[in-house]
């Protein structure tokens, strides 16, 4: 006795995820993935001193590059999170858990991050006022453990450090973008965790790597071939 497979059923899982999408929609999606990741690593290119000091120096000296390179790093946070709305999109078809606990963490990393990157501005702000000297700054950020610290470090790096690697899996499993773009992914955060201990040329290197990474995905979104509506239709009706 054999079983049949509806063609339905069947095409359904055949088709890709972004298929539907309308294509302003997956141009929008496809921008989303490059600003975000763009524009943060356009800041590491701009501006990667890791010694605190010297780099409120730079701002008390009045350089324009920390200033600028904080602002394109907020400016890609939202885009950013709307990324994480199509890795989502992307990687629920089969692996629906793993991509909703990946993207939700995500965005609980990335809220924090803003959350953190706003006390970089207020400190900025003070050294640049002449409220604090460079060193009082490198010393108040270094030390910083009130309890709402506490909570925004720890947020982040649970959120992030988990958000990141389960993406990267539902993306490898979802056959919906290329296996290596989800491996680049992953190793966007292995290399960025390792640059923020010993060299900041690598977190630079890790930037670009997850710019590479979105802009793969992108083109795989934006070249999947569309869902003819009598498809849709067929498909709709199960």
């Amino acid at each position: 006795m054999t079983t049949t497979v509806p063609a339905s059923i069947e095409s359904a899982e055949q088709v890709h995820p972004a298929a539907r999408l309308s294509p302003p929609l997956r141009i929008a999606a496809a921008a989303t993935l490059l600003l975000g990741t763009g524009l943060q690593a356009a800041a590491w290119l701009i501006w990667s001193e890791p010694n605190l000091t010297k780099g409120y120096s730079a701002v008390a000296a009045g350089a324009v590059r920390p200033d600028l390179a904080t602002t394109l790093f907020i400016l890609g946070i939202p885009f950013w999170i709307g990324g994480i709305a199509v890795y989502v999109l992307l990687g629920r078809r089969r692996s629906p858990r793993l991509a909703w606990t990946g993207g939700a963490l995500l965005v609980v990393g990335f809220t924090m991050l803003g959350v953190n990157l706003g006390t970089e501005v207020m400190t900025s702000f003070l050294v640049h006022d002449s409220s604090l000297s460079p060193a009082q700054a490198d010393h108040a950020t270094r030390t910083l453990t009130s309890l709402p610290a506490s909570v925004m470090n720890m947020a982040f790096l649970v959120g992030v450090g988990l958000g990141i690697p389960l993406t990267g899996v539902s993306l490898w499993r979802s056959r919906a973008v290329p296996r290596a773009a989800a491996a680049l992914l992953v190793a966007f955060l292995v290399i960025d965790l390792v640059g923020e201990s010993t060299a900041a040329s690598l977190s630079v290197v890790a930037h670009v790597i997850s710019f590479v990474a979105a802009g793969w995905i992108a083109i795989a979104v934006v070249r999947c071939p569309a869902l003819r509506p009598a498809a849709d239709a067929r498909l709709a009706g199960g």
